[in-house]
């Protein structure tokens, strides 16, 4: 029975070595042939050792070595796809033989106008599992990447700002990493916009008279190099009737003017269109500088005399 305890004693420092807890156990021992003898007469009448032999303290050693935690931020990708109109932030982490993995984390972006405004401010968890290989010509590696679509920005009262980047992981935290960006999408000032369809009378020549029927208007705005905002006015212009010199086609004109919150005329001019003769219609374009982007204008149409 003597013999019996003492080789299961030995069975299980056997069991602690391949488990790699080298660093806790004792100096390697010079095994007599009687103490062999005794080992192997005791493993024919014991059980197969099982995984619950395996130290606690050797498994969270073994984890904290384990190459696949990620332990750095190696290479970030940023730009702004037109197709998708979204921003794509790509990244890659290395494991602490720097070499690439993938890992857990959380990524957070922060993107802000010239203004300092706060445009997008979000945090996405990650897990091994949302990882793609990114095939180039000479690597295949292992990179997650977020997509920030136009939709989810706030509007900006500029084009151009900064995107930052910054990734936490169980065994890491990266630095700030930040870029300048130019396609923000922009605020918009509010363009009240009169009745269509409506009618004009145009005396500029004073040969004939015009009238004009405005069927439809529509604009875009976009910021100006000065961090103004331009609006781009589109007309569709029928021109219904022509009083003198019926068969020459000549360019109609329509009087316009936009009027800020505060009653204040912000522009005016005439838009002209291309020449036309009765029954004929065409699309004028009128460009409006230096607008505020936080107002709310009125557009009127008027007749030109």
């Amino acid at each position: 029975m003597k013999k019996q305890i003492i080789a299961v004693l030995a069975l299980a420092c056997v069991g602690l070595s391949a488990c790699g807890n080298t660093a806790e156990s004792a100096e390697p021992k010079t095994t007599s042939a009687a103490e062999t003898t005794t080992t192997t007469t005791a493993e024919t009448t014991t059980t197969e050792p099982t995984t619950t032999t395996k130290s606690e303290l050797n498994y969270e050693a073994e984890s904290q070595n384990h190459l696949s935690f990620a332990r750095s931020l190696s290479e970030h990708f940023i730009k702004y796809s037109e197709e998708q109109k979204a921003y794509i932030v790509m990244f890659k982490l290395n494991d602490n033989n720097n070499k690439n993995t993938a890992g857990s984390g959380t990524a957070r972006v922060t993107i802000k106008d010239e203004q300092e405004n706060i445009l997008y401010n979000k945090s996405v968890e990650f897990s091994e599992e949302d990882f793609i290989t990114w095939h180039t010509e000479t690597t295949e590696d292992l990179c997650y990447v977020l997509t920030i679509k136009d939709k989810d920005i706030e509007s900006a009262t500029s084009t151009s700002g900064t995107l930052t980047l910054k990734v936490f992981g169980e065994y890491f935290t990266s630095e700030d990493i930040s870029v300048d960006i130019y396609d923000l999408p922009q605020k918009s000032a509010d363009i009240i916009l009169p009745d269509t369809p409506t009618t004009i009378m145009d005396e500029s020549f004073s040969s004939h008279i015009s009238y004009i029927t405005i069927n439809d208007i529509s604009y875009e705005t976009k910021y100006s190099s000065n961090g103004k905002m331009t609006l781009y006015l589109n007309v569709d212009i029928l021109l219904d009737q022509k009083i003198g010199e019926e068969n020459t086609a000549d360019s109609v004109s329509v009087g316009y003017r936009i009027i800020d919150s505060q009653g204040y005329v912000a522009d005016s001019g005439i838009i002209y269109s291309d020449a036309l003769r009765p029954g004929e219609k065409t699309k004028a374009k009128q460009n409006i500088y230096d607008l505020d982007s936080s107002e709310t204008y009125t557009l009127t149409l008027e007749n030109v005399t």
